[in-house]
């Protein structure tokens, strides 16, 4: 059962992918003034499990990194200069030194760095938590290669440096009577349940279910593939943030 369950989000990655990369135009700015360049090393593993100056709890298995002075939480795009391979990290603990990246060895052993390397590093943002987070799901799918990640990635990134004021949402269906909306909405997963809204057309006793708000297209569209399964007519809606 577990296999059936992990081929079949393997299949929901993989049909996400190729919708993300069928519908985008994937032009990266390789100009940014938040981009600099350090020395990239790699924690000791006596830190394991240790409190780090953020406050997080150190491991070696995640896709964090040190450095002097970027805020905590920011994630960062560092790529090693020699292999250029690139990997999301979330600054959560302070170097002693100006001028270094410190990774952890998970992090260390996607650039394949060698010991202590020239790398880049671009400063995203705080706000790019959701597209860190697809890169891990994206490494544990084991269903892409790292150069195709990387497009994917930097065509996330690219997305919401344009579009920073976009979400989206999945529209599930449209019922009449609100009680046979809240009807659905009970019956569906709980991740969806506690992100689901309904929305009366004008004067009439007609209403729409949708599901999110989700940051990004790729996020919408995975929801979608799972949610179509038993909605035929669900699809996703693109409309501006008013929340900022």
């Amino acid at each position: 059962m577990v296999g059936k369950n992990t081929n079949r989000q393997k299949k929901l990655v993989i049909i996400s992918l190729i919708f993300f990369l069928l519908s985008h135009n994937l032009v990266l700015s390789q100009n940014d003034n938040r981009v600099s360049k350090c020395r990239g090393t790699y924690y000791h593993d006596r830190f394991e499990n240790r409190h780090t100056a953020s406050g997080d709890i150190f491991s070696q298995k995640l896709y964090t990194a040190a450095h002097k002075t970027i805020p905590f939480h920011t994630v960062v795009k560092a790529t090693n200069v020699r292999t250029k391979k690139s990997i999301l990290v979330k600054i959560n603990d302070r170097c002693a030194r100006h001028g270094i990246l410190d990774f952890t060895k998970t992090a260390a052993k996607a650039v394949n760095l060698n010991g202590s390397e020239a790398v880049t590093v671009e400063i995203l943002g705080k706000d790019y938590k959701d597209i860190l987070e697809h890169q891990t799901l994206l490494i544990k799918s084991g269903v892409v290669t790292d150069s195709l990640r990387t497009i994917i990635l930097d065509s996330l990134i690219e997305e919401r440096k344009t579009d920073s004021n976009c979400l989206y949402n999945v529209k599930l269906a449209v019922v009449v009577g609100e009680m046979e909306a809240y009807n659905i909405i009970e019956q569906l997963d709980s991740k969806y349940k506690l992100i689901a809204t309904t929305e009366r057309f004008f004067n009439e006793n007609l209403f729409c279910i949708n599901i999110g708000p989700f940051v990004t297209l790729l996020e919408a569209n995975a929801a979608l593939n799972d949610l179509k399964k038993k909605y035929r007519n669900a699809h996703v809606l693109k409309r501006k943030n008013n929340l900022e």
